[in-house]
């Protein structure tokens, strides 16, 4: 983007509105708490924090003046996005009825956010409630899930990384790090938080427990580990 963004600061504060879900969620990508305004923003930001390929976001990212009809306007896509191949996207975020129902008067903003993507190398893309993964409910119940794990150290990874091969589900991975099922629940703590980063990977699609199988496991290094699982916590990486 050759504007540069304030990342922790949006061009248009998010007002309240009584007739749309309006809020904020911490962020960890963007370490700090990221305004929504509607329900389908706010799972969006469940799946931006969830995938692995985004680097970073910011809601609400630049406002763009243009003319129509004579008339100054303003347009703000919904979010910026960087993602950790370096690409760059606007986002615009619609449920597919309203996109319809107002594409003659959403076309003009579209059409401005697309001439100004070009003249800034980044992308302008629009995403809807039809989305594969926001119509998938298993895979949604596991983003909600997984996000609230963020607990492991180097040590209790490799303890992991050499129990695994054994295993063919979590259950089985359970058992072999412990048969005292009271420290089972804390192994699972860390399972969850190598499946949250994707390190032990199982069938987002499905709903997962314990029964999951495991379909492969990352191999990293210390310092690779620090990368992309330590240092995803750092308050001050942005």
């Amino acid at each position: 983007m050759k504007e540069k963004l304030n990342f922790n600061k949006p061009a248009r504060n998010i007002p309240t509105n009584y007739r749309n879900v309006t809020g904020r969620i911490f962020s960890n990508k963007s370490n700090r708490l990221v305004g929504y305004e509607s329900k389908l923003e706010r799972d969006f930001i469940y799946l931006f924090e969830f995938d692995d390929r985004v680097e970073k976001f910011l809601e609400q990212p630049i406002t763009i003046n243009y003319q129509l009809d004579g008339e100054n306007r303003r347009y703000t896509p919904d979010f910026f996005i960087l993602l950790k191949n370096g690409e760059e996207y606007l986002i615009e975020i619609k449920y597919k009825s309203d996109l319809y129902e107002k594409f003659d008067d959403l076309k003009y903003k579209f059409k401005v956010a697309i001439q100004y993507s070009n003249l800034n190398n980044c992308k302008f893309k629009i995403m809807t409630n039809k989305c594969s993964y926001m119509n998938n409910t298993n895979y949604m119940f596991n983003v909600h899930f997984l996000l609230s794990y963020n607990t492991i150290n180097y040590d209790t990874y490799q303890l992991i990384k050499s129990r695994i091969n054994k295993c063919n589900s979590i259950e089985e991975l359970l058992n072999e790090l412990s048969e005292d099922k009271y420290k089972q629940l804390d192994y699972i703590n860390y399972i969850w938080t190598l499946v949250r980063h994707q390190i032990i990977k199982l069938n987002l699609q499905r709903k997962i427990n314990n029964k999951s199988e495991i379909l492969e496991f990352k191999n990293y290094d210390k310092e690779e580990f620090q990368i992309y699982v330590l240092d995803y916590y750092k308050k001050d990486k942005i």
